[in-house]
């Protein structure tokens, strides 16, 4: 029984490592893949047409370095090639990209060096912006430079606008900006609003923390909440007066 035990566990310690050698060559295969999309990609000329090439990776890159457990270093290393390449081609291409598309290259991780030049294009753009649907990230986007105060002066009021116009526009994530940048200036009546109107879980842009309704909710006086909840149903009510 004993040796019985004993067998079985090499027999686990066998599969475990022929588990995490094929693993390690998936990982290694997809890296070889992605290094030879990038070199086929400097042949391309014009850098919109590189980017639709290389812009497709991004997801297939990030997976496989989040699924390594170990022998990591070839994806690694891709994923950086992949990010430096992206970069140069958006450089290249600032001048020829659409407001959406750089509000869409804004917060990637290979354009984080290029956002002081994109943060005012992204503005001009969305000030003068119709807010069709086709701008909803851009609208947001701008909101977020504003209300970061990174590359322009800082402005909640103008952060909030964005947020709203951007949430008229279909963003999924504006509502939840608004909400948690309107608790942030302990504006409880219009954070509420604005949580009321997420669409599931009230989850703002990465850097900034979840918001809760209930929470917010119980701060709040019977009419206040009515008045919330019977403004959140009218699109025309972008922010209730008073605090």
């Amino acid at each position: 029984m004993h040796f019985a035990s004993r067998y079985a566990g090499f027999i686990s310690v066998a599969a475990l490592c022929l588990g995490l050698t094929a693993c390690s060559d998936r990982t290694t295969d997809t890296a070889k893949q992605i290094n030879r999309e990038i070199e086929a990609s400097k042949s391309i000329s014009d850098p919109i047409a590189a980017l639709a090439k290389l812009d497709p990776l991004q997801g297939k890159a990030r997976e496989t370095l989040n699924d390594c457990e170990m022998v990591c270093g070839s994806i690694v290393k891709a994923v950086r090639n992949l990010n430096d390449e992206r970069t140069i081609r958006i450089m290249q291409s600032m001048d020829k990209l659409s407001p959406a598309k750089l509000a869409e290259y804004f917060n990637g991780d290979a354009e984080m060096v290029l956002q002081d030049d994109m943060a005012p294009r992204i503005l001009a753009a969305a000030q003068v912006s119709a807010g069709a649907p086709a701008d909803h990230q851009l609208l947001r986007v701008a909101g977020q430079i504003v209300r970061d105060g990174k590359y322009v002066i800082r402005s909640s009021d103008k952060a909030a606008e964005y947020f709203a116009r951007a949430w008229l526009a279909g963003d999924p994530i504006a509502a939840a900006n608004n909400a948690q940048l309107y608790d942030s200036l302990h504006d409880l009546n219009n954070a509420y609003l604005w949580a009321l109107r997420c669409k599931g879980a009230c989850r703002p842009d990465d850097a900034y923390r979840p918001v809760n309704p209930e929470s917010l909710r119980s701060r709040l006086s019977t009419a206040a909440i009515r008045q919330a909840e019977q403004a959140a149903l009218d699109p025309t009510v972008l922010a209730l007066a008073g605090r």
